[in-house]
């Protein structure tokens, strides 16, 4: 039952909807390839590359488990685009369906729902185990809009002038 996510933005431990991810059982620092765009609420999309889409969720979590099950050891992701950045956040490990309903519901993937974003199958590397992971990631759902800003970002929220974490919601 436990699946796992890469998360870059407010699930992100320590942020505002962390609280979302339940039943957490691992999280590690993790990078995935990819570009950050501002939305115009003020919180990142990823725009992930195709050729990274490994499979795309279902509305049933069970199906999802079994796919991610059926795949062997990941090999270690790489930049596929040349505008592409090694985006920062985590790999966590969940132990339930019901938090990743949650989030989904939160990330606006549930079933029937059509949001800016879709929940994929991907590969994200773990530096400090040197080691790569399949995991659940929300991305921009494509085509993506127009009007979206890229940004140069590789981690959000992004440090503030001082040095500090700034606070976004």
């Amino acid at each position: 039952m436990q699946l796992p996510l890469f998360v870059y933005g407010t699930l992100k431990y320590g942020g505002a909807r962390h609280d979302l991810c339940r039943g957490l059982l691992d999280r590690e620092s993790a990078v995935i390839p990819g570009r950050l765009f501002l939305l115009p609420e003020g919180y990142p999309g990823l725009d992930l590359p195709a050729a990274a889409v490994l499979g795309r969720a279902g509305a049933d979590h069970a199906a999802d488990r079994a796919r991610l099950a059926g795949r062997g050891p990941p090999a270690r992701p790489g930049l596929l685009r040349p505008e592409d950045l090694w985006i920062e956040g985590e790999w966590m490990l969940l132990a339930c369906d019901s938090a990743l309903a949650a989030i989904d519901e939160w990330e606006d993937v549930a079933p029937g729902r059509s949001g800016v974003y879709e929940r994929v199958l991907s590969t994200v590397a773990l530096p400090r185990q040197q080691a790569a992971r399949h995991a659940w990631v929300y991305r921009l759902r494509p085509p993506l809009a127009p009007g979206l800003r890229a940004t140069r970002l590789t981690r959000w929220p992004p440090p503030d002038p001082a040095g500090h974490e700034a606070t976004f919601k």
